[in-house]
């Protein structure tokens, strides 16, 4: 009788173990797939940054930094008094208040988004750090002063949040 209960007893152990890697082994394919999702998730939004779609809006923030730069020539403006001289400045010729308007809010909206899918966890945080952080700290280096105006004008504190989120350095 002791053998039949040793063997039913190494029975169960072989039995939990057998199903306790099954549960460990279904767990790390979930988290692997969730990985696997959140990867894609990430590669479709910032490709959404870096397609046609934003083209205009990021061309015209350039033309106006460009503008920027030539109004007080020979001097070359570094971020930090980039903004201040931009949010003090009226808007360069070469661009309309609208189309600058228009282009931050743009900008903006998609880093908002891009925050939205890190917080939700639909999106993988440092990969989409790694695809367009450095932008969102250019972007909001320059633009910080002209953003705060409109976030005063619009009484929308979260009008950039996306680009602080995601700005990963000190402005110069």
């Amino acid at each position: 009788m002791t053998k039949l209960h040793n063997a039913a007893a190494a029975a169960e152990i072989v039995s939990a173990v057998v199903i306790s890697m099954s549960v460990s082994l279904a767990v790390i394919a979930y988290l692997n797939e969730t990985t696997k999702q959140q990867r894609q998730f990430t590669m479709e939004l910032a490709l959404n940054y870096f397609s046609e779609g934003l083209h205009e809006p990021k061309k015209n923030l350039y033309r106006a930094i460009r503008s920027y730069q030539e109004e007080v020539k020979p001097a070359k403006l570094g971020s930090t008094d980039l903004a201040t001289y931009i949010g003090k400045a009226k808007v360069p010729d070469s661009i309309s208040e609208q189309e600058l308007d228009s282009a931050l809010l743009t900008v903006a909206s998609f880093f908002n988004s891009a925050h939205r899918c890190v917080k939700s966890e639909l999106c993988d945080e440092n990969l989409m750090r790694e695809l367009i952080s450095e932008d969102a700290t250019a972007i909001h280096c320059v633009f910080s002063q002209y953003f705060l105006d409109l976030i005063e004008e619009a009484n929308v504190p979260q009008l950039a949040s996306g680009l602080k989120f995601f700005k990963e350095e000190d402005c110069d």
